[in-house]
């Protein structure tokens, strides 16, 4: 049975001006986008909050793994998530960073890729 993911307003990487409303996993795939996107100690009142894998793109990584470990690391902060494994690719026509991230909640596992400098994520439910 799947747990309650709550309900928050639609901001994957900005606050949606209809004021909508995000639900269930595309809400929980939400909140990892935007904890993906935010600077380190980015916000004034959960210093310990964010890991801004956008600062990684065009620059050359030390360790794709290293930077994959951390992103994950982040995630588990949200009590929804059980599990969660993050692959770093690197587009090969535009260079830009492409994480794509599994998280496992309540109900099992899915899968939700990140274009790093996109305004959208792309949710997609499955194994």
């Amino acid at each position: 049975m799947a747990s309650d993911l709550g309900t928050d307003f639609s901001c994957a990487t900005d606050l949606d001006w209809r004021l909508s409303l995000v639900s269930g996993r595309e809400g929980l795939a939400q909140a990892s986008a935007r904890r993906l996107g935010t600077r380190a100690g980015g916000l004034f009142y959960d210093t310990d909050y964010g890991y801004d894998l956008s600062n990684m793109s065009g620059r050359a990584l030390v360790s794709k793994q290293a930077a994959a470990a951390r992103a994950e690391q982040e995630l588990l902060k949200d009590e929804r998530i059980d599990d969660a494994n993050v692959t770093l690719d690197t587009d090969p026509d535009t260079g830009a960073l492409v994480p794509t991230v599994m998280l496992t909640d309540g109900a099992g596992p899915f899968e939700f890729t990140l274009p790093i400098g996109d305004v959208t994520t792309q949710l997609l439910l499955g194994t």
